[in-house]
């Protein structure tokens, strides 16, 4: 047999990789076989000396480390990675991504020319490492799609090569460890997985029936829609005997499978069907499957970013917990903002509380919300108790200004528990000017949905959330900050250690039982998402 090491060589030098690596979606990391000289070094069997390099450092340096030696000479190691690459459908990503259908044909009728079999060893090696890349970090670049704004950078270019090389090694000893350990190390990966492969399967079975609109049907009404209603969630229909009034009963037994359902489905569990509770049972396989699909690609995306100690919101979800040493340790609901003003995703660092805050109005408040209410009540601004200022700080008074065109003028509401900003709120830079703050408006945290914001988090029991930041501090630090708080005065206090704080996005999370919850998709990302992932895997 000729030495890998001196027949790749001749390959890297010859047209052959054109095709070899032509077919990649990603352009952008194809070899170029007019930028390669790679020649056999003198004496040296299996060893290359290498002139120029201006193809994939990642290939490269695979093969670097293992002594140009081939990687796929046993055809039940490749078959091992065909049969991988084939299960990364359930992970939402497409396996023609990773040069599956030639590797597959290839298998299929393996060529004894030399020339082909190099080709399927540097596809093989392309795309084992392709792969595990996309694991690990994604198959987009969510800046492009969805961004996730970062205070610091935590991608390092060269650190995350040298893993996804690391792991490729690993793959040839054990592939499904090494794709485990590539793949996001979390219970909610693993159940969308799981949950991606059944509704994957069921795409070929009949659809249910759609339940037709109508009034809001309640416990204990009688509806044609009942029977369609029953099939479904699966419900046994009344006994054969049962009187045709009967079987359109929207009886207990069924208001109760329907509670569980809007549980399913974040919705408020009422057991009313109305609007909202109809299109969520109406919603296609293919639908549940594409939201599956999209949520596991953010996963990926925010699996690096993970600290052990973390704040961590969830927007679509509607919560937020505290993270330490990697366990959640306190939990509560945040109120997120608006469809209009949606709260961003974002990593950044908790740097200081301020301890009974004044409130500034944003300017997009002041001119969309906070003028017009000015306007038509006279009252507005001692009932909530805002001052005028100029931009000097001066307090101006209200018939210094003229209402119906204002200038130069700023709103600010003094400290209290009127104060839209509650008791405290949690700092962290970022270039949307939102921060996660108390709230006097508390009745708001037990609406199912909770989108009321301007883009800031309202935090329900905020107090809880500061006395875990302040477990960091030493004792006297921390009596002092608890005593600020108590008082009536405006102060910031610094945090010693800056807390990670995570803000992101995603469609899908667990409930209590551990079973995936769908969630509304609030802010109509999903099908941006779902799209931008089928452009990628087309080009």
């Amino acid at each position: 047999m000729v030495r890998f090491g001196i027949f790749l060589g001749l390959v890297l030098s010859q047209s052959v990789l054109g095709p070899v690596f032509a077919q990649s979606s990603d352009d952008a990391t194809a070899l170029e076989p007019e930028k390669v000289t790679v020649a056999a070094s003198p004496g040296q069997p299996g060893s290359l000396e290498l002139r120029a390099w201006e193809g994939p450092p990642e290939v490269l340096e695979f093969y670097v480390r293992r002594e140009f030696e081939p990687a796929w000479e046993d055809p039940r190691q490749l078959r091992l990675l065909v049969d991988t690459l084939e299960s990364l459908v359930d992970d939402g990503l497409d396996p023609r991504d990773y040069d599956w259908p030639a590797l597959r044909a290839w298998l299929a009728g393996p060529s004894t020319d030399e020339s082909a079999w190099m080709e399927a060893e540097l596809r093989a090696s392309r795309a084992l490492l392709r792969a595990l890349d996309h694991l690990t970090w994604g198959r987009l670049d969510p800046v492009e799609v969805e961004a996730i704004w970062m205070h610091e950078p935590v991608r390092d270019e060269v650190r995350h090569r040298e893993h996804v090389i690391s792991l490729a090694s690993d793959a040839l000893r054990d592939m499904s460890a090494a794709f485990s350990a590539a793949r996001p190390d979390t219970e909610l990966y693993g159940a969308l997985r799981s949950l991606h492969l059944r509704l994957r399967r069921d795409l070929a079975l009949p659809e249910g029936p759609k339940l037709p609109s109508g009034p809001l049907l309640r416990e204990g009404m009688t509806d044609p829609r009942v029977p369609v209603l029953r099939e479904l969630l699966g419900r046994l229909p009344p006994e054969p005997e049962a009187d045709a009034e009967y079987a359109e009963l929207y009886d207990p037994a069924l208001v109760a499978a329907v509670e569980t359902f809007q549980r399913s489905q974040g919705l408020v569990p009422d057991g009313i069907v109305g609007p909202r509770t109809r299109e969520a049972l109406n919603r296609s396989r293919k639908e549940r499957l594409e939201q599956v699909r999209v949520n596991l690609e953010r996963l990926r995306w925010i699996a690096s970013l993970a600290q052990p100690d973390l704040v961590r919101v969830d927007l679509a979800g509607g919560e937020v917990d505290f993270l330490r040493d990697g366990q959640s340790l306190w939990k509560a609901r945040v109120q997120v903002g608006r469809p209009s003003r949606p709260s961003p995703s974002l990593m950044s660092e908790i740097t200081h509380l301020t301890l009974n805050p004044t409130w500034t109005v944003p300017p997009t408040i002041l001119r969309n919300d906070t003028l017009p209410a000015i306007r038509e009540d006279p009252g507005y601004l001692a009932r909530n108790r805002m001052r005028i200022l100029d931009f000097s700080g001066r307090e101006l008074s209200s018939d210094e200004v003229d209402w119906d065109r204002p200038a130069g003028i700023m709103l600010r509401q003094d400290p209290g528990p009127f104060n839209a900003l509650g008791e405290v709120a949690l700092r962290f830079e970022n270039p949307f000017m939102v921060y996660l703050h108390d709230t006097p408006s508390q009745r708001l945290f037990e609406r199912e949905q909770r989108a009321f914001s301007s883009g800031c988090v309202r935090v329900e029991r905020a107090r809880e959330l500061v006395e875990m930041l302040l477990q960091n501090e030493p004792e006297t630090r921390r009596l002092e900050a608890m005593r600020l708080l108590e008082g009536d005065r405006t102060r910031d206090f610094h945090l010693t250690r800056p807390i990670p704080i995570l803000m992101t996005y995603r469609t899908v999370g667990l409930d209590t039982d551990g079973e995936v919850e769908f969630r509304p998709d609030v802010y109509r990302l999903d099908a941006a998402l779902a799209k931008a992932l089928d452009e990628a895997s087309a080009r």
